[in-house]
């Protein structure tokens, strides 16, 4: 998933935990040092799926997705715990 995403300049990053964006920030730039990135953390609904509130979790990152509208060419869709929300969204979304 990074790697397709460098085939875009300016790439959306949604994350739930708040290491992340760091991790993966530091692959792309390393890999391409001219793509811009902008991220979204909201490290407190990673909780809510242990808790059996999938569709509040859901609904969140679908919130945070809608906030890149227009600002990036492709999003990042940061762990594997979004990855079903991947379909639900923008077709350009890579889980």
């Amino acid at each position: 998933m990074l790697d397709e995403a460098l085939r875009y300049t300016r790439i959306g990053l949604v994350s739930t935990v708040k290491e992340t964006p760091i991790a993966l920030q530091n692959y792309l730039l390393n890999k391409n040092p001219d793509c811009m990135i902008e991220s979204l953390v909201d490290p407190g609904i990673i909780h809510l799926l242990s808790q059996g509130k999938r569709k509040e979790h859901d609904d969140r990152v679908k919130k945070m997705v809608e906030q890149f509208d227009g600002k990036t060419e492709v999003i990042l869709l940061s762990q594997y715990s979004m990855e079903h929300i991947a379909k639900q969204v923008n077709p350009l979304s890579l889980s």
